[in-house]
């Protein structure tokens, strides 16, 4: 259940989960329309399955370990270029 996004930097965030099928958005501004859509969901045991199952497939469990990954490997090479660089000017 999405209720608000920053614009700009979170606006896709909204059509990825409500095109994925897995959530729905409703403004933080309509509390009741927040309430009635979360409890359509705990009402109706095949569509919260179905969102569930929408939101598993569409997730990246290992992403950030992903990302750390590529930032510490990126780091390494520039770490090595510096040191490269640092002794071809001492010599």
């Amino acid at each position: 259940m999405l209720t608000s996004f920053l614009p700009g930097q979170e606006e896709g965030n909204v059509d990825y989960v409500v095109q994925g099928n897995f959530g729905t958005f409703v403004s933080d501004s309509d509390p009741q329309g927040i309430s009635e859509e979360v409890a359509s969901w705990l009402n109706d045991e095949s569509r919260l399955r179905e969102l569930s199952d929408n939101a598993r497939g569409r997730g990246a469990p290992d992403a950030a370990a992903e990302i750390v990954e590529a930032i510490g490997e990126s780091a390494l090479r520039w770490k090595k270029v510096d040191e490269e660089s640092t002794s071809s000017q001492s010599d």
